[in-house]
């Protein structure tokens, strides 16, 4: 799994239903005030490693990778799980801090 699905700038990523949560798109260009595919390449998401965990909670899941290619949150939908947060980081006792997600 690539944990951040098409993180390369101008390469339709945003348009790709088959790997973003449906929302997760619009709410990064919201966010970003540019569109979305320019949206992503901005952002500094780490690298993408191999998986070191996945923990499933009902209709969610937190898929960790190795080194420093943070945490991804997914969400399952009619079509199957999206990625609906990546570039996230745990802060302590605190919510992750997320370089993309729906809000």
């Amino acid at each position: 799994m690539d944990a951040y699905p098409g993180h390369s700038p101008g390469n339709g990523v945003c348009g790709s239903e088959r790997e973003w949560g449906p929302d997760t798109a619009a709410a990064v260009e919201d966010a970003a005030g540019v569109p979305c595919d320019q949206a992503v390449g901005d952002e500094a998401l780490p690298a993408p490693a191999p998986v070191t965990g996945v923990a499933v909670f009902g209709q969610w899941a937190k898929v960790t990778m190795a080194a420093d290619g943070g945490t991804a949150f997914l969400a399952m939908f009619h079509g199957g799980w999206r990625v609906v947060a990546a570039g996230c980081h745990g802060r302590g006792d605190r919510p992750y801090d997320c370089e993309l997600c729906e809000g």
